[in-house]
């Protein structure tokens, strides 16, 4: 494979024409936050979830009272990914948000 001018040309010799090509390398996407989230006693939120993300219908995080956020990963065996939709999701998400602040 090899960059030419009309795009990338490949092992076969077919150049696949594209409009832009975007080389990016270093990201973080896992789903753990990039920022450290320290509960009491010192854990950090992304060695608690460095294997496997959990959460309470993706908006709390077992264990970090203060930290909520919206989109958080479910469990594997949570009934509301099983049984929904994301729709569905992020409406409980609104309506535990608004529960929190009043």
């Amino acid at each position: 494979m090899a960059v030419v001018p009309e795009g990338i040309k490949m092992a076969d010799g077919d150049v696949l024409a594209v409009d832009a090509i975007i080389c990016a390398t270093g990201f973080d996407t896992s789903f753990r936050p990039t920022f450290p989230v320290i509960r009491l006693g010192g854990r950090n939120l992304r060695d608690v979830w460095a294997e496997e993300p959990t959460s309470y219908f993706c908006i709390a995080a077992a264990g970090f009272p203060n930290y909520v956020s919206q989109y958080l990963y479910p469990a594997k065996s949570s009934s509301v990914t099983l049984q929904s939709s994301l729709v569905r999701i992020f409406l409980w998400q609104i309506v535990l948000s608004c529960r929190a602040l009043k």
